[in-house]
């Protein structure tokens, strides 16, 4: 009864310390891919910050076009 015992706990033990060791393995993947995707969001957030202010400006000359023709036709 023992040596089976001791055998079986051996072999529970062994089994226990892989799948710890496997599950560490698969976070260091799991960060790895989080990291990346974090890097992309970042990346595209920049995109959308620079295409905010390009519409901003774009928004600001239409205003002065506006305001130029509106004074224009005041004036006429």
């Amino acid at each position: 009864g023992d040596f089976i015992g001791g055998i079986i706990g051996s072999i529970f033990s062994l089994a226990g310390v892989i799948l710890f060791y496997v599950a560490i393995k698969e976070q260091r993947k799991d960060i790895n891919i989080n990291q990346e995707n974090l890097r992309l969001q970042n990346i595209a957030l920049n995109q959308q910050v620079e295409e905010f202010k390009a519409q901003k400006t774009e928004l600001i000359e239409t205003r002065k076009v506006y305001e130029e023709q509106t004074n224009n036709k005041i004036k006429i």
